[in-house]
């Protein structure tokens, strides 16, 4: 399936014009971007809290690869973080905002990816003719609050699947394997399977996880759209894909 291209050319254009369309049972979504000293070319989440950091929030986000720039993914985005047991491991301030409560929005995500809601959502997404992908981010995390600068900082699997809908197939498209905590992913080859395997890849107290679910779309830096180009607009994506993760956004 061929890409649209997106009528908006940022992730910073493109959250601006998600947020100006936002039906009123989507509540208040403050816009949040992830470079303050580059706005125009970061990435962008909305989220629903102004509270500081957002890591416990089910948010839509808009990003791109900032050096290439050709396309722009907007989607869920949420962030699985480590087990309250570990708090005597991360005893400053700043490595306690890492520690799960009752209130992050991945224990609903992580339900519903039990009881087929997730698979639904994206099987729902991946039926209106738009490029669908998921993206897992893995890997262990220090305590911020006791960062020595003479130390590299942790690196992060990450791991790009696709799905397919008119087989159910669902596979691993791309991948960084840096520390191999995720190499469970290699095994997926449907949405049962990579539902089953997020969840069990959450029971590991230690292990952070990003998640981000939606669509990919072209980005025409320069020059005016063609007629025959297929370009699809913020209401568009609101409606095929947005929407139909918007139970959690929370």
């Amino acid at each position: 399936m061929n890409a649209h291209y997106c009528e908006n050319k940022s992730p910073r254009k493109l959250c601006e014009a998600i947020e100006a369309i936002l039906p009123a049972d989507a509540g208040r979504l403050i816009r949040r971007p992830y470079n303050h000293f580059q706005p125009t070319m970061t990435s962008w989440w909305l989220v629903p809290s102004n509270e500081l950091p957002f890591f416990k929030f089910g948010k839509f986000g808009f990003s791109w690869d900032e050096k290439v720039r050709d396309t722009i993914s907007c989607g869920l985005y949420l962030s699985k973080g480590l087990d309250p047991m570990l708090k005597a491991v991360y005893p400053s301030k700043k490595g306690g905002r890492l520690i799960m409560t009752d209130s992050w929005a991945w224990h609903d995500f992580i339900e519903d990816c039990r009881n087929g809601k997730v698979a639904d959502a994206i099987k729902d997404a991946a039926g209106q003719s738009v490029v669908i992908e998921v993206v897992v981010e893995g890997g262990y995390v220090d305590d911020p609050g006791l960062f020595d600068p003479q130390v590299e900082l942790p690196a992060m699997d990450c791991y790009a699947l696709s799905f397919d809908v008119k087989t159910g197939a669902m596979r691993v498209v791309r991948a960084r394997r840096a520390v191999m905590a995720i190499k469970a992913l290699n095994q997926v080859k449907d949405l049962p399977s990579f539902c089953k395997t997020l969840t069990e890849l959450g029971e590991n107290q230690f292990l952070w996880m990003n998640v981000f679910i939606g669509g990919v779309f072209k980005v025409k830096e320069y020059g005016e759209f063609a007629p025959e180009d297929n370009v699809i607009t913020a209401s568009q994506i609101w409606e095929k894909i947005l929407c139909k993760f918007q139970r959690w956004i929370k």
